[in-house]
This record gives structure tokens, C-alpha cells and sequence, in this order.
């Protein structure tokens, strides 16, 4: 799903319900996306246990970051908030 964001927002959530995804090489994604080299995303993904994945690219650098979750969680706030 594709939405515009008004030009002053702060703050864009998105709730992933649990149980776990179930099957492998699943993916829940929120990405704030200005352009091909502005961008940030994070992703609750299944793919032989669940993690966390956040990446983003801008300036020309690009940085990315996964954090394994406990196999026991169910829903899960993926939050992006920007900076004015």
C-alpha cells in the first residue's frame, strides 16, 4: 500500500500482528520513500527465525542494520519518526 505523506509529518506507524509470520522468507516493511537515493525502511522478516531490519540511504551512503527477536513475540510497532 502507497500513500503520500503531508510535507510536515513526523512520525509514520504501522502495527504487525502476531503471531509470527509463517513461513520463511516473509516480510512486513514500513519505507518512507522520497526519491531513489532518499529513503529509510524497517521490516519485521521471517526467514529461519524472526528479525528486525532496518536500512536507509542518502548523501550517497547507504547503512543497514538486523537484530534477531525473540521467537516468542507477537505484535510488533514499527515506528519511523523524522527529525524537523
Amino acid at each position: 500500500m502507497l500513500r503520500d505523506l503531508p510535507t510536515d509529518w513526523t512520525s509514520v506507524r504501522m502495527k504487525v500482528a502476531g503471531p509470527v509470520l509463517p513461513a520463511s522468507w516473509q516480510t512486513a516493511c514500513l519505507l518512507v520513500y522520497q526519491n531513489d537515493e532518499q529513503f529509510v525502511a524497517a521490516c519485521r522478516d521471517f526467514s529461519d527465525g524472526q528479525f528486525l531490519t532496518t536500512w536507509r540511504e542518502g548523501e550517497d551512503r547507504q547503512s543497514t542494520s538486523t537484530t534477531s527477536v525473540a521467537g516468542d513475540t507477537n505484535d510488533i510497532l514499527v515506528r519511523l519518526d523524522r527529525s524537523p
